[in-house]
This record gives C-alpha cells, structure tokens and sequence, in this order.
C-alpha cells in the first residue's frame, strides 16, 4: 500500500503495484480518506467534486475513489 500524508486532516492511498499489473477498480484508483465534517470547508466546486468520488461516508469519515488519470479542472 503507499500512501500520502495530503494535509493534517486527509491521507490518499493506493494498491502497491506495478502499471502493468493494474486491473480492477482497487488496484487502479486512488483512494483519499478524510474528516466528513471537512466538506463545509471547500468551496462549492470542489464540494461538488468531492462528492461525486465519494463511495463511503459514514457521517464520521469519508471515502473517495478516483481515477489514476484523474485531473481538477
């Protein structure tokens, strides 16, 4: 697994595997887990983006996936 500190308040992570053995949903997309009351923090866009990736929120934490390719407009 490797992953990365992205703030105080949010990690990402990602199946350890070489480009060539990617091949599904997990072991392709980047996940980033965070504080779910977080989102009042972000503007309207990047709400907006955070909760089109989300997959999980508990009311505690979230989790988004995104793709490897993926790039903010």
């Amino acid at each position: 697994m490797r992953y990365t500190s992205v703030s105080d308040f949010d990690i990402t992570f990602r199946c350890e595997k070489e480009e060539k053995n990617r091949n599904s949903f997990w072991d392709s997309y980047i996940f980033r887990a965070s504080s779910s009351s977080l989102i009042n923090h972000y503007n309207n866009q990047d709400r907006m983006i955070i909760n089109n990736h989300t997959i999980c929120n508990d009311g505690y934490m979230r989790i988004e996936a995104y793709p490897p390719d993926f790039k903010r407009e």
